[in-house]
């Protein structure tokens, strides 16, 4: 199974100041995406809501609402299984029972990863929640531990010019016979606030560019020749030969020839053209395949 994933899945333009993706999860789910991502917080009474806290602009999106919507989405997808990670910020264990009963009988409980997905699929469950919190975790409930499920790298990256960091972040470290699924981070960000980018996303989310760092993925331990998701912000950008093409390929087990060496190319496809202009606000100073005269204190820059 191999799955694109949404980074902050519920940050869109319409509700904060420094977006991840271009629409909601329920166009996210037509489009092919499978995995959501999503910061979970409690309210005094138990309410659960989500928000990205970087985005001083942000707003409060009220969780059960957007559930809601994906499910409505769902219905229409019964053959279709999700993925949902959870940023837990939750507080108590009303929280924790709002959070999983949003999703009714779709829920899946008491998650065995040896399992075939399509007998949950035939029960008619198709989200499975992992959290990285370990004392939230409560599989009778359907929430899951994503420290044993799921292995991943590092997420800092930021220079789309630079591979994303491969050193393991947490789950399981390949020194082990159980089985778990393998994750590599992939969202470029914008400095100095380290929050989405356009421009970053339009130069590592093509095709072959993201092929090729899923091989370099594979090789590390703890992803033992296995790739599963892959986490990205803009999944929609570049507008050809992207993120979904990606997916296709890789899921085909098509990793274009690549060796996972070399994923970087300077050939203006991959970075910005000398004398294409950029901006601070949109991370494209880092993205200049010559260096750029940008400097924090002067918002707008040219590629040299």
């Amino acid at each position: 199974m191999f799955i694109l994933m949404t980074h902050n899945s519920f940050c869109v333009p319409d509700d904060f100041g420094f977006p991840n993706q271009q629409y909601k999860e329920p166009q996210q789910l037509e489009d092919g995406i499978r995995g959501f991502s999503m910061d979970v917080f409690e309210k005094d009474n138990g309410d659960v809501y989500m928000t990205h806290e970087k985005d001083i602009f942000g707003t409060d999106i009220m969780y059960a609402s957007r559930v809601q919507q994906i499910l409505a989405k769902l219905d229409t997808m019964p053959y279709e299984f999700i993925l949902i990670q959870f940023e837990d910020y939750l507080k108590t264990p009303l929280g924790m029972a709002n959070a999983c009963e949003a999703w009714g009988d779709k829920l899946i409980t008491d998650f065995d990863i040896d399992k075939p997905l399509g007998d949950y699929l035939k029960q008619g469950q198709q989200v499975l929640i992992m959290t990285n919190e370990e004392n939230r975790v409560n599989t009778t409930l359907g929430m899951h531990n994503a420290n044993t499920l799921l292995a991943e790298n590092r997420y800092e990256w930021n220079d789309p010019l630079t591979s994303p960091v491969m050193t393991h972040r947490r789950g399981p470290n390949g020194n082990t016979d159980m089985h778990y699924a393998k994750m590599l981070n992939y969202f470029c960000t914008s400095p100095p606030f380290f929050v989405g980018s356009t421009s970053n996303s339009e130069i590592v989310n093509t095709k072959t560019r993201m092929q090729c760092h899923a091989q370099e993925f594979k090789q590390q331990n703890y992803a033992q020749d296995t790739i599963n998701v892959m986490m990205i912000d803009f999944y929609d950008l570049p507008t050809g030969n992207g993120a979904v093409d990606a997916q296709t390929a890789i899921r085909a087990g098509d990793f274009d020839y690549a060796d996972g060496t070399d994923c970087i190319v300077d050939d203006g496809a991959q970075c910005n053209d000398s004398g294409s202009g950029c901006n601070f606000f949109s991370g494209t100073c880092d993205a200049c395949c010559q260096g750029s005269s940008c400097s924090w204190w002067v918002f707008d820059c040219t590629c040299n």
